[in-house]
């Protein structure tokens, strides 16, 4: 039973997800962030949309279906790769809001600090810690105080689910949440300048 639950926690934490809670919920409660209807559509579809088609897609696609969770996680970050820097230069480029390039910026951050943890050093950060933490420090940044207790609860029972199902150890996992308070409070500074 604490494994299932553990396993329902990971499967509603996963990154695609994550986002679409923080960009709805900014979208609908926080009139500074979005300038129009637009520039959510497009942070959906970059940072939500297209990461997610990457299960999908390894699911249809027969040598990475043979691959199982090893080959679903390495099409799962191309898909991200896609989306990310899709997305940042996008925003860059149509002129969005200043707290929409400071999202993307904090996203496109975090995948290249994972690359060099990752690839580079031989490192593992978790990417699933970094995607989880995102939408956590952003939703306590735009909404304040009010965000951080459900964002402490949440992220809780999100490690705790990555210890029990063992997809992460304790050091993977804050590395990864470092990477993401890392590459945000960079994209937080320099945009605010």
């Amino acid at each position: 039973m604490k494994n299932k639950f553990a396993m329902f926690i990971r499967i509603i934490s996963i990154p695609p997800f994550m986002v679409t809670y923080l960009l709805a919920g900014l979208y609908l409660f926080h009139e500074g962030v979005f300038a129009n209807s637009g520039e959510f559509i497009a942070a959906l579809l970059f940072l939500a949309v297209i990461p997610a088609l990457a299960y999908p897609f390894a699911e249809v696609v027969p040598p990475l279906k043979k691959g199982g969770r090893p080959a679903q996680r390495k099409t799962a970050f191309v898909f991200s790769v896609i989306g990310y820097i899709g997305g940042f230069i996008y925003a860059l480029t149509a002129g969005f809001s200043k707290p929409v390039l400071t999202i993307f910026t904090a996203y496109l951050a975090s995948l290249l600090f994972l690359v060099l943890f990752n690839k580079v050093f031989k490192i593992r950060a978790s990417g699933h810690a970094c995607s989880v933490t995102s939408p956590m420090f952003f939703a306590t940044y735009y909404f304040g105080p009010i965000a951080l207790l459900p964002s402490a609860l949440l992220y809780a029972a999100i490690f705790w689910a990555s210890l029990v199902t063992k997809r992460h150890t304790v050091r993977e996992f804050l590395l990864g949440t470092l990477v993401c308070v890392v590459s945000a409070g960079i994209a937080v500074i320099a945009l605010s300048a």
